[in-house]
């Protein structure tokens, strides 16, 4: 009964991993599944892109302007007040003011900013925001408004050491989260499950090893096959 809702699952899964695939090919630098790399733009603005994560730029004698393809990545900008650096994604933009800021593409089809150091500008549909280190905003999607938020720094930098840090998250947006550090997608059958909460950090040199430990805690059991891993009730 579970591989038929499976492979009906795993079909629109693997269309959304392949129309992702297809729109990073207009990208100018990118990475694959559990790939994090790290890169320095012409102006010396230095960049680490996220897995499956892939951006496109494009610089003039005015501006300079990065496109988020998909996924997420950070910059530490160089800051020229004769070249702006901006940073677009979903239809809003997040302006450069001396700083150091991460920009996101999230799951539910809205897109976030994150400032770690400095201040960014940032702009959406007619409204704008400044927002400070430690603060961040989202846009696009269901949010209702652009505003500036706090933001807690451990879970929103450990991608770029290695690790997924989980605090009090629903179980389905993790598994989301940890499906894009592999080349086969992770599928959740059990819609309660989803919604449970959960905590802990996992490495992502040993993903498949924090799947099976989190499937084991939440009652799960982890089905792999040749295009992708099932997590079902072990009941």
């Amino acid at each position: 009964m579970w591989r038929a809702a499976a492979l009906a699952a795993s079909i629109g899964v693997l269309a959304f991993y392949f129309g992702s695939d297809i729109a990073a090919l207009g990208a100018d630098y990118g990475t694959g599944a559990g790939e994090v790399r790290s890169l320095r733009l012409e102006d010396g603005t230095a960049v680490m892109l996220d897995t499956k994560s892939a951006i496109r730029v494009s610089y003039s004698a005015n501006a300079r302007t990065v496109e988020l393809v998909r996924g997420r990545a950070f910059f530490a900008v160089v800051h020229d007040a004769a070249r702006p650096f901006s940073v677009r994604a979903l239809g809003g933009e997040a302006r450069d003011i001396g700083t150091e800021f991460s920009v996101s593409r999230v799951a539910d089809g809205s897109a976030e900013v994150l400032v770690t150091q400095g201040e960014v500008h940032v702009s959406y549909e007619g409204r704008a925001v400044n927002v400070l280190e430690g603060f961040g905003a989202r846009w696009g999607a269901d949010t209702p408004r652009l505003e500036a938020r706090h933001f807690e720094l451990p879970p929103a930098i450990a991608w770029r050491f290695g690790r997924v840090f989980v605090d009090h998250q629903r179980l389905g947006a993790v598994v989301s989260e940890l499906s894009r550090y592999r080349r086969r997608p992770i599928i959740l059958m059990s819609g309660e499950a989803g919604s449970r909460v959960v905590s802990g950090i996992v490495q992502v040199s040993n993903i498949d090893e924090g799947i099976a430990a989190l499937a084991q805690t939440q009652g799960l059991k982890a089905i792999s096959l040749p295009f992708a891993t099932f997590l079902i009730s072990s009941n």
